[in-house]
């Protein structure tokens, strides 16, 4: 009796999140999905003297709603500004913000067509002193290209675009890092950003999920 309660109850959560989408193409949180390298392709470069961080990359592959479609020729461009630098134990991490021009970021195929644009609200790279393995994340606003309705859900703030960065650079992390020119490899993935009332409705319903467990458990 208990396991059917706690079924009904996964699968009341789980129809809440789908019928909170009011943009019936994204058919998950993670669609479309990006996936991009710098192999082949111009790399990440760091100017210690701009503070700009830029990045030249090949498209490999979207995934829609559907197969995943290749792109040949297709580029991705971004970058980002420098607005701080801290130093935790053994790790060190950079923060950076929008560029001085806009788009930040510009996806195109091989036929120039412009896939995705938007300009970075934040973004940041880490990685362990000493060795030059970093990771990073970055969100942006969409404001532009023909996969832009995939990705702008509602007139609410903060919803765009993810960018999971994966860097090996020429420079090892250290607190001293950015203060000297450094390149390096990028590959990265970029997916929606989940609607904030998505959100909401996903932490009440497992708020009260586990509230309702706990009441269970202390009967």
């Amino acid at each position: 009796m208990r396991f059917t309660k706690l079924l009904t109850l996964l699968i009341a959560i789980a129809m809440t999140v789908l019928l909170s989408a009011n943009d019936s193409r994204a058919l998950t949180l993670t669609l479309p999905d990006i996936n991009f390298d710098t192999v082949g392709a111009g790399g990440l470069n760091y100017n210690a003297s701009t503070g700009l961080l830029s990045v030249s990359a090949r498209l490999n592959a979207v995934t829609m709603p559907g197969p995943v479609t290749t792109f040949p020729g297709g580029t991705v461009q971004y970058a980002m500004q420098l607005t701080g630098v801290t130093t935790v134990g053994s790790y060190t991490t950079g923060q950076f913000g929008t560029a001085p021009w806009s788009p930040d970021l510009l996806i195109v195929d091989g036929s120039n067509t412009t896939l995705l644009a938007g300009d970075f609200i934040s973004a940041y790279i880490t990685g362990r002193n000493g060795t030059n393995l970093g990771f990073g994340e970055a969100v942006f606003n969409v404001t532009g290209g023909t996969l832009a309705p995939y990705f702008i859900c509602g007139p609410m703030p903060g919803c765009g675009g993810m960018v999971n960065l994966a860097f090996n650079l020429s420079a090892n992390f250290s607190s001293t890092m950015f203060l000297r020119n450094f390149s390096g490899q990028s590959k990265g993935d970029l997916a929606r950003v989940p609607e904030p009332s998505t959100l909401i409705l996903l932490g009440s319903a497992m708020l009260g999920a586990g509230f309702w467990l706990r009441k269970r458990t202390t009967r």
